[in-house]
C-alpha cells in the first residue's frame, strides 16, 4: 500500500495548481547572468514554431488530412507552450 499512498498523495487536486514561491524560476535561465541570449533564443524558437504551425495548417487546409495526423495536436500544444510561457 506504500506505492498507492504515494500516488494518491502525488496526484491530489491541490498538486495541479500553478503555485510557486518564485515564478522567475520558470522564465529565466540560472546559467547566465545576462538574460539577453536566452530571450533571443526563446524568440527564435517561438517564431520557428509559429512558422511551422502556420505552414502545416495552410498545407493541410488545402489537402484536408489534418485529422489523421494526431501529432499535429502535440505540435499545437508545444507551440502554445512556447508562445505563452
Amino acid at each position: 500500500m506504500v506505492c498507492g499512498g504515494r500516488l494518491r498523495e502525488e496526484f491530489r487536486l491541490q498538486s495541479f495548481h500553478r503555485r510557486h514561491p518564485d515564478r522567475n524560476v520558470f522564465t529565466r535561465t540560472p546559467w547566465m547572468r545576462n538574460q539577453l541570449p536566452f530571450v533571443l533564443y526563446r524568440i527564435v524558437v517561438c517564431l520557428y514554431q509559429i512558422a511551422v504551425l502556420s505552414h502545416d495548417t495552410y498545407y493541410y487546409v488545402v489537402q484536408p488530412r489534418s485529422l489523421a495526423h494526431l501529432t499535429d495536436w502535440g505540435f499545437i500544444f508545444l507551440t502554445a507552450s512556447v508562445l505563452f510561457t
